[in-house]
């Protein structure tokens, strides 16, 4: 009898913790009392980010899920964030379009609310990535609920089958994470 129980607490040791198990664990007293959300679990990096269908700057209905690349960011911004601007310029332009041609894009989704002021940011900047925009703003918006996005700039970086990758990576991180991803392909 003992090596069955031997073998028994071997399994229990070896096992997986259940969310509630690992947030008691670590002390997250929500968690382990149950209280989470479904959209919690739906952004861990491993899941499949949630479909996105809005209108482009073409006026065309845009799915996140049409897409095609080995890498996509999901970016989410409004042209009056300052840090979006200064991210844009100084990061992603640049890494746009020298990871462009390996399958890198990027899929913006802005979140303002004056749909000219939009416009006019994307044209004097030449965002020529994908743009989309729930002109409800962050606090209209189901899409920001479902992210849980509470400020702007959040993004999510996508493999080619839409799971998530990594989360709000900025400058040199982001170019390090897109540089390394891209030449394993």
């Amino acid at each position: 009898m003992k090596p069955v129980v031997i073998l028994f607490a071997a399994v229990l040791l070896c096992a997986p913790l259940s969310d509630h198990a690992q947030a008691a664990v670590k002390g997250d007293g929500d968690r382990a009392a149950g209280v989470s959300s479904n959209t919690e679990n739906l952004l861990r990096i491993g899941s499949r980010a949630p479909e996105i269908t809005l209108e482009s700057l073409l006026e065309d209905t845009m799915r996140l899920s049409q897409v095609k690349s080995n890498l996509l960011l999901l970016d989410f911004w409004t042209s009056h964030c300052n840090t979006c601007q200064v991210e844009y310029q100084s990061t992603l332009l640049p890494l746009y379009y020298k990871y462009y041609h390996q399958g890198f894009q990027v899929f913006a989704v802005s979140f303002d609310t004056d749909a000219a002021r939009w416009l006019q940011a994307i044209e004097e900047n030449k965002y020529t990535w994908i743009q989309v925009a729930d002109f409800g703003g962050i606090s209209g918006s189901a899409i920001a609920r479902r992210y849980q996005i509470e400020a702007v700039p959040t993004n999510y970086l996508l493999d080619e089958n839409g799971f998530i990758l990594a989360k709000n990576l900025r400058g040199k991180q982001l170019e390090s994470f897109v540089e390394q991803y891209l030449e394993a392909k």
